[in-house]
């Protein structure tokens, strides 16, 4: 698997970290492509997994996205994908095709997510449906199940 940060390059500087328009959030993401050789019919499929990693301070985002990479390199993490029949948050939008132009070209009737978990996590789960209860109280997010990643701790994501 071939891990990096992601990075753009806009008028000759290559950001890493992007603040929003308002500038109160901070982003950073760890891109990832993995090459799955299918055992049954020899095909070879690429995967890219994009994880993003979002607070309201750019050192702390930096110092995050640095610890995944470190992580899922390590094989203490692997990114997989989700599949759902509903959205997984308000305003999410269907998975769909789209042309090289990038215009859509039918949807697909799904919707996905990218998430990070332990290896035997990420294989049970990669690519599979699963159900998602939209829960719009404010707690929660205190209720989904966190990743912890140690900056020096051996133990990660457990």
């Amino acid at each position: 698997m071939i891990v990096k940060r992601l990075e753009k390059t806009t008028d000759g500087v290559v950001q890493n970290i992007w603040e929003s328009g308002n500038g109160k959030i901070f982003s950073g993401a760890v891109h990832c492509t993995d090459e799955i050789l299918n055992p049954v019919n020899g095909f070879v499929n690429v995967e890219k997994f994009v994880f993003w990693v979002k607070t309201k301070d750019a050192g702390l985002t930096d110092k995050h996205v640095g610890l995944l990479l470190k992580s899922i390199k390590a094989g203490k993490l692997r990114p997989y994908r989700v599949f759902s029949e509903t959205p997984f948050y308000d305003g999410d939008e269907p998975d769909s095709k789209v042309n090289d132009d990038g215009e859509v070209i039918e949807s697909l009737g799904r919707y996905s997510q990218t998430r990070l978990g332990p290896p035997d996590t990420a294989r049970r789960l990669h690519r599979t449906y699963i159900e998602v209860s939209l829960d719009t109280t404010e707690d929660s997010a205190e209720k989904q199940e966190p990743v912890t990643v140690e900056s020096g701790a051996e133990s990660v994501g457990e």
